[in-house]
């Protein structure tokens, strides 16, 4: 993961870390100020994702309405779908809900909304039992003949104690 600040203006607060202490401890440090430059953190995020491997989504919290931003919602949504990285997006307090919620459904993401930062705690077990729950399937066939094109695969998952809101399958 790494931290995105933003308030006036973008800041990187730290570059990718496994290190989930860190990242606590910066997450702990973080405090509002200004204005809301949401968007252009959004953006930062995307293009910080663009070149990693992997499952690669954008997990945003805000408190306030996007009022500094250069980039639109309309960009991000763009960005984000062109690079395929889906956005969940937390809202907190007095939001515009619809704009928010909007990004996320067009990213594949999910929007949560909470009035108060006590709920912040479940909300992120939310995501993180969501996010454990995606996974990628890549598949290379041993063979390139056209004619022999069907090709029968089993896939069987071990889903224990894990959340899945969706059941959705999606297959090219």
């Amino acid at each position: 993961a790494l931290i995105i600040g933003f308030s006036n203006t973008v800041d990187l607060v730290t570059n990718f870390s496994n290190d989930k202490m860190v990242l606590s401890n910066q997450m702990n440090k973080l405090e509002e100020d200004g204005k809301t430059a949401f968007y252009d953190a959004v953006g930062l995020g995307i293009d910080s994702l663009i070149e990693k491997k992997g499952i690669n989504v954008i997990v945003a919290l805000t408190d306030g309405d996007d009022n500094s931003s250069i980039l639109s919602a309309q960009d991000i949504i763009k960005k984000a779908k062109e690079n395929e990285i889906p956005i969940y997006i937390i809202g907190l307090g007095d939001i515009k809900k619809n704009i928010l919620e909007s990004i996320s459904n067009a990213t594949n993401g999910t929007f949560y909304y909470t009035k108060s930062s006590t709920s912040l705690i479940e909300v992120y077990d939310n995501v993180a039992k969501n996010l454990k729950s995606i996974y990628e399937l890549k598949y290379k066939s041993n063979t390139l003949d056209i004619n022999n094109a069907n090709r029968d695969i089993t896939l069987e998952f071990d889903i224990d104690s894990l959340f899945i809101q969706s059941s959705n399958i999606k297959y090219d």
